[in-house]
């Protein structure tokens, strides 16, 4: 097995180097560059198995690599960047790349990423081995064969992602009856079980008019088969076999643009909305889901995913995907906010990484809430920590700043965000550090510095309002007299006589 490794940064490339369990790996290193122009030339000519990327390179960036590459070799790709490149995180993630590693390397994270693209490659290799002329369609699926066309023939593909082990032998052999019974219609059709997760159901007929008179029927007999509630997807049908691939992937679009209430029956690409909507009108619902974060409030928190979720159904033409894209984003937005706070994010990246890999097989829209609450749960419980070790800092520091600028015109809002907190939890904290509110605390400076003024200058009193924040003398002096018990002037006339 062959790794290809391409950092700018040479010390970076040693260290990988000396990381790598290249044994234990049956791994040898290809070669190496400091630059994607490089490494591209370098990956067509000596075919790597594995590359290992980093995101940002001089001359062509890792992803303008991988892009490149596409379609001309079959090298699997590893990426490594540092924390803040989020959106590079979600190009890579979109370009299908094995992993995405944070900056440091972890070596044992390292190794266990390549065992698992090794095992990758591996289970590959052995399906190509195995597969002989029955799977020659599933071949020409997968765009492994380019198959010679010979007379004319139409074809569509039937495909049920999830999980499918509730599948027995008896049932399978049960769909294998069914579609052989079509046989002397002029329709076949193919079972095959892609994966643990996906079975495929190519269909062929000699005319179009096989299908039409056909293939809803044969459908109607494999659902009623089916014990459990499912969801089959049907791409459009094509006249050459070279198509089937592109019928293959409009049943999957038909899949993960369905509805959000589909729970079970078949749905057709030729019936799907499938333009890609990854913003939905709900930033209002989600800055209150951040809110209910940042202040540690947990229950309140899961109360705005529960409101996000009934306002996602009462949304028009929202697809599955459409929901998915869109927590996805979201959970990339607040882990960049977060990150800002010094909080740590790579679990976070994980979770969404996670989600990812599994956003073609999300079965309804619980899944997709449970995999949120779950992440925000874990949010809270790391913000609220973070907070307890930063909250006695972030209070010194806003008292200090009032300290000096007490004259000036201050919020709660303004400090908070110089603090990266939120207003409301700022005051609670503020309060219970200070023993005082936030503005109390100010009114106390101010009329502390007022009654400095007052004892060492003949200043007049309106002069001295101004001074400390105060344009209305009559409110400077009603509050002035409130804390001293005397007017500015009685005060004045007493500290004369000591």
């Amino acid at each position: 097995m062959k790794l290809y490794i391409a950092e700018d940064e040479e010390w970076i490339r040693r260290g990988i180097k000396k990381m790598i369990r290249w044994g234990e790996l049956s791994m040898e290193l290809a070669g190496e560059a400091d630059n994607g122009v490089l490494a591209k030339e370098e990956i067509l000519k000596l075919k790597p198995d594995i590359v290992l990327a980093d995101i940002r390179m001089p001359g062509m960036d890792g992803l303008e690599l991988v892009s490149g590459l596409k379609g001309m070799t079959d090298t699997k790709f590893l990426f490594i960047s540092g924390y803040k490149e989020f959106e590079y995180a979600r190009k890579a993630v979109e370009l299908n790349a094995v992993s995405y590693l944070l900056k440091p390397v972890d070596p044992e994270e390292l190794n266990e990423v390549l065992h698992t693209a090794v095992n990758e490659i591996m289970k590959e290799r052995q399906k190509e081995l195995t597969g002989g002329e029955q799977n020659y369609l599933l071949k020409v699926l997968e765009e492994q064969i380019i198959p010679e066309e010979e007379e004319e023939r139409f074809f569509t593909v039937l495909l049920m992602p999830g999980d499918a082990n509730w599948i027995t032998d008896e049932l399978h052999e049960k769909f294998l009856a069914v579609l052989d019974s079509f046989r002397n219609k002029g329709m076949k059709g193919e079972l095959h079980r892609k994966s643990r997760d996906e079975y495929v159901i190519i269909f062929s007929a000699s005319t179009r008019q096989a299908f039409k008179l056909h293939l809803k029927h044969c459908l109607e007999a494999l659902c009623s088969l089916i014990p459990v509630k499912t969801i089959w997807s049907l791409g459009n049908t094509v006249d050459r076999m070279s198509d089937i691939p592109l019928s293959y992937n409009q049943a999957w679009q038909a899949y993960i643009h369905r509805p959000l209430n589909y729970t079970e029956g078949i749905i057709s690409y030729e019936e799907m909305d499938t333009t890609p909507t990854f913003m939905l009108p709900l930033s209002e619902e989600t800055e209150k889901i951040w809110a209910g974060a940042v202040m540690g409030e947990e229950h309140k928190m899961m109360q705005e995913v529960d409101s996000l979720f009934l306002k996602v159904k009462e949304l028009d033409g929202v697809g599955i995907q459409n929901l998915v894209d869109f927590v996805f984003y979201m959970v990339l937005d607040f882990a960049g906010r977060i990150q800002k706070r010094g909080v740590g994010t790579s679990c976070y990246y994980e979770l969404c990484q996670e989600l990812s890999g599994r956003r073609f097989q999300v079965k309804n829209v619980q899944e997709v809430k449970q995999w949120l609450e779950r992440l925000l749960a874990d949010m809270c419980r790391d913000l609220k920590k973070e907070q307890a070790k930063s909250i006695q800092a972030a209070v010194e520091q806003i008292s200090s700043y009032i300290d000096k600028h007490y004259m000036e015109e201050l919020s709660l809002g303004g400090m908070a965000e110089m603090v990266w907190l939120n207003a409301s939890y700022l005051s609670s904290s503020f309060k219970k550090v200070k023993g005082v509110n936030f503005s109390d605390y100010i009114m106390q400076k101010r009329l502390e510095k007022a009654a400095e003024l007052i004892r060492n200058t003949s200043l007049g009193i309106g002069e001295i309002a101004g001074m400390v924040g105060y344009d209305n003398v009559k409110y400077f002096s009603r509050i002035f007299s409130r804390m001293m018990h005397m007017t500015p002037s009685q005060y004045r006339e007493i500290q004369k006589e000591q």
